[in-house]
């Protein structure tokens, strides 16, 4: 039930933004967009799960671009009007933004992809993963905080985020990252009595995946999202 009200709310979402920009636009004007940013507020639960990783991710995203924009081009500013200033060494949250999402270095969205597309992965698996990745001795990441004595059943990992340290617990993560309910749901939207449901979600494919075929995890979406969702904020004119 969960499951699908969450699909039905994000499918009914884009499907009203599709529409306004729609209307808002004019032959022959291009560039007449709407865009809704929905901050989603750093969370820090008693348990933090995935769903609190991905949204503390976003705003860390949002955190750099505005320590960008407030810091860096207002000093640039500054320095080509000749006004007298302090010089600031603005905070940089680059380490932590690269921890959770880089592809390059391994981060934490790339490891939890492996192990959920991975024979045999786990949870722990993961967790074991990041250890020996991103904590090993002499190179313990900065925003990262495990046991430095590997604990038998331990479930947790700290991360050092701009605003606070958040632990979080993996249980649960790999099967949240894969949506199991994806297939289903497809299916379940393509026999509804209403048109509308119908079309707000592709038709699902028959054939099983093929063998090779990327499979698209929740924390592989997200990173996208939240990577053309930079490249927008980039291009419009902050005030």
């Amino acid at each position: 039930r969960d499951g699908i009200s969450k699909v039905l709310y994000k499918e009914m979402f884009e499907w009203l933004i599709a529409k306004m920009n729609t209307l808002l636009s004019s032959e022959g004007e291009p560039g007449h967009w709407l865009g809704l940013l929905d901050i989603f507020g750093f969370e820090n639960f008693e348990t933090n799960s995935f769903e609190q990783l991905c949204i503390n991710y976003a705003n860390e995203q949002l955190q750099n671009h505005y320590n960008s924009i407030v810091f860096a081009r207002d000093m640039r500013e500054y320095q080509r009007e000749g006004v007298a200033m302090t010089h600031i060494n603005p905070p940089d949250n680059t380490p932590c933004l690269e921890l959770l999402g880089s592809k390059e270095k391994m981060g934490l969205f790339t490891l939890l992809d492996d192990q959920s597309k991975a024979q045999g992965g786990s949870d722990q698996k993961f967790l074991e993963s990041v250890r020996e990745r991103h904590y090993q001795r002499r190179r313990e990441h900065p925003n990262l905080v495990l046991p430095r004595i590997k604990q038998a059943g331990s479930t947790t990992f700290t991360v050092r985020h701009f605003a606070a340290d958040v632990e979080y617990s993996v249980r649960g993560f790999q099967t949240k990252n894969m949506d199991p309910l994806a297939d289903t749901v497809q299916r379940l939207f393509h026999r509804s009595s209403c048109a509308f449901i119908q079309q707000l979600l592709p038709q699902p494919a028959d054939a099983p995946l093929a063998k090779g075929k990327k499979v698209r995890t929740v924390a592989g979406f997200f990173k996208d999202s939240m990577g053309e969702l930079m490249d927008t904020i980039n291009q419009t004119n902050p005030f």
